[in-house]
């Protein structure tokens, strides 16, 4: 056998163990440690936890995880909170009913409301934002849906030390994945912003860092 063939197959070797090394500083890797974490990432949210002085008695039926409420007031506009609320009944995914229930005033003294609650139904279900373990929100937080795809990594610097590991910043691209119909809603998009995203032009950064088993998105790295 010539030397020109064996010093081939060395190279072959090496070059093909490179492509299996999950340390290595490449497009392979990077988009797997960028899909990782932006897989978990709902598309699009719509944040129903409203910011209330309101002060409700222990054992209020207003306080519920599958619920969200308002104080009823006559006349005057509702608050966008309440807006979108409304258009996710339209869609199905809230029922809405009137209550009357006791708040606290300033004196600590039960005082009877009448309240506009919004439920979570079956449809919506599928739709709920798990809080962090642990963790039980009072009333019902948001509804998400949607995820993204990695469609390329586009460039990356080299390798360099920061305190004290080896990190990298990688440019990508992505596209949306599963996004419910609901999210379409004409009236949504005008309440909720993050709403109108370009699906044709979604780019990103992502800090790499390098784990003993490989590239991890910084958010993941621990």
């Amino acid at each position: 056998m010539s030397k020109k063939l064996v010093l081939s197959g060395v190279v072959m070797a090496v070059l093909l163990a490179g492509c299996d090394d999950p340390k290595a500083a490449n497009k392979e890797n990077f988009g797997k440690a960028i899909q990782e974490f932006i897989g978990t990432q709902p598309a699009y949210c719509v944040d129903l936890n409203q910011i209330s002085m309101l002060k409700l008695p222990e054992g209020s039926p207003l306080i519920s995880p599958d619920k969200v409420f308002f104080l009823k007031r006559e006349g005057g506009d509702p608050s966008r909170t309440q807006q979108v609320a409304e258009v996710l009944v339209g869609e199905g995914l809230l029922s809405k009913e009137t209550l009357q229930a006791d708040r606290l005033d300033l004196s600590n003294q039960p005082k009877t409301e009448n309240f506009d609650v919004y439920s979570l139904t079956e449809k919506g279900k599928p739709f709920v934002y798990l809080a962090p373990k642990g963790k039980t929100p009072k009333q019902l937080d948001k509804l998400c849906t949607g995820t993204f795809k990695l469609k390329e990594v586009t460039n990356f610097t080299e390798p360099s030390e920061a305190m004290g590991m080896k990190v990298s910043r990688a440019s990508f691209s992505f596209e949306l994945m599963d996004v419910a119909s609901w999210a379409e809603n004409p009236e949504l998009k005008k309440l909720v912003k993050s709403f109108n995203r370009d699906p044709n032009g979604m780019v990103g950064r992502a800090d790499l860092v390098l784990m003993n088993d490989g590239w991890k998105h910084s958010r993941l790295a621990k």
